[in-house]
Parts: structure tokens; sequence; C-alpha cells
């Protein structure tokens, strides 16, 4: 191959070389930037749910030094659904419905307080009485979301190529009373669910 030529080829294959290892680099960084806007997203969602936890707390506690007031839920659920619009795009379609099933769940608890990040009226509806059950139920949910924006925070890549994506809250509301029936039962142990909400997965009997 004549000279001139030759170079021109080595040109070329250089080029394109350097070409692709540009793009690689760039989708990589892509990438690492989406992570990172991916962990943003939990890490913010997730301290909003821990001041809603603490409201939730103090609701079902009546001995509290100071007694949730309407006003303070209020607040809380503001900050949530504000964080929640700015970063609710990271998450995957299908948990897309998180805001709306805590809306369920804690509307279950409070009565019209528990859907004032909705509220655009100034009203600050005043908390439905303490039931046990449905308490509980709320502050179940909110660590069960909770746990899994923790989770989707460390392994987002893993968690959406295993579809593993938060239950709507009837849904889960069937899940739950059905692993309550079992337990009350004999049918699994504590250390079943222990497992289970920790490692996913069952102890394993013979």
């Amino acid at each position: 191959m004549p000279e001139p030529i030759s170079t021109a080829v080595a040109l070329i294959v250089a080029g394109g070389g350097v070409y692709g290892t540009h793009q690689f680099t760039r989708a990589r960084g892509s990438n690492d930037d989406q992570r990172l806007l991916k962990r943003e997203a939990a890490t913010a969602l997730g301290e909003a749910l821990t001041r809603l936890a603490q409201d939730l707390e103090r609701a079902g506690d009546a001995d509290a030094a100071v007694p949730l007031h309407q006003r303070r839920l209020s607040e809380t659920l503001t900050t949530w659904g504000q964080t929640w619009d700015r970063h609710s795009r990271r998450l995957p379609d299908e948990a897309q419905h998180i805001r709306r099933s805590l809306r369920f769940a804690l509307g279950t608890r409070f009565g019209l307080a528990g859907i004032s990040d909705v509220n655009e009226t100034g009203v600050d509806y005043p908390l439905e009485e303490h039931d046990v059950i449905w308490h509980q139920h709320a502050v179940e949910y909110v660590a069960y979301i909770r746990d899994w924006l923790a989770e989707w925070h460390d392994h987002p890549a893993a968690m959406e190529r295993a579809n593993k994506v938060p239950l709507k809250f009837d849904p889960w509301l069937h899940v739950k009373a059905r692993r309550d029936y079992d337990v009350r039962h004999g049918l699994i142990s504590r250390l079943d669910l222990f497992l289970h909400r920790f490692t996913g997965t069952q102890e394993q009997r013979p």
C-alpha cells in the first residue's frame, strides 16, 4: 500500500478509535449522572417521609409532650408534595402511584387532613380520632415505602431489571392481612417475616 494511503488509513482508524472512546465516555458519564439523580431523588423523598413517620409516631402517642397538631401535619404533607413534584420523575413508571397511595393510607388515618398535600383552600382540617388499626396500617405503609426508596437508592438498575416496584396501598393491605393471618395461625413465623423484609427470602423449611 502506498505510503500516503496507508497514512490516511491509519489516521481514519485512529480517529474512529478516539470517536468511539469519546462516545463510550460520554455514555458512561450520562449513566453516572442518571444514577446520581436517582439517588438524590430517593434521598430527598426518604427524608420527607421520615418527617411524616415522626408525625405518625407523635399522633399515636397519647402521652406525647407535644401532641400532633393539624397545622404541623399540613406543613409536613405540603413539604412531601413539593418534594414529590421535584423528584418523582426519576422514579420508575410503576412507582408513580406512591403519592396517591400514601394519600389513601393517610386519609384512612387522618381523614381530610391526610390529603392536605393537595389542599389549596388553606383550611386546616381536623384530625380524625385515633383508630389503632388504621393508624398502624398508615405507619407500616409509610415504612414500607421508605424501605423501598432506600433499596432503590442503593440498587436502582437491579431493581428496575427485576421489576421490583412498591405495591399500591390496597394490594399491600391484602398482602398484609394475609400475612397477619398466617402469623396468628402459626403458618409462618416471625423469623420468616424478618427474613422476607430484610433479604427478600423466607426461611427454608424441610
